[in-house]
């Protein structure tokens, strides 16, 4: 999208994503951030696959709560739904809210009089 977010006229659709790379990505405290390797390089990919045939494969590790996701069932209780058993319809066009935390001693905060939280 040109925007973070779409309209049309029904609903409006918002992008909550955000890249995982370069380093220095906001995480849960505790939480390793992500790593973006070199997998297969431009030349060992042309010494192993032939002159002309070059290309780049990059590695990506990172826990699953990296980045805008969706918490399943199963993340909290045992014998939940895993994120594939949602159906797609049930988590799009629902109600929403704007949360805006402050950042009070070094860390986010979701109370106080500089928090906002709107419709």
């Amino acid at each position: 999208m040109d925007t973070d977010y779409a309209d049309n006229g029904k609903y409006r659709v918002v992008d909550l994503s955000h890249p995982i790379w370069p380093p220095g990505m906001p995480m849960f405290p505790g939480l390793p951030g992500p790593v973006v390797a070199e997998h297969l390089g431009r030349t060992d990919s042309e010494a192993h696959y032939g002159p002309g045939t070059s290309f780049l494969i990059s590695r990506v590790e990172l826990v699953g709560n990296t980045g805008t996701h969706i918490d399943s069932p199963l993340h909290r209780y045992s014998g939940g739904k895993d994120v594939s058993d949602l159906p797609l319809a049930g988590l799009v066009s629902l109600p929403g809210i704007v949360v805006e935390p402050s950042i009070r001693a070094g860390r986010l905060a979701l109370d106080g009089p500089d928090s906002m939280v709107s419709p």
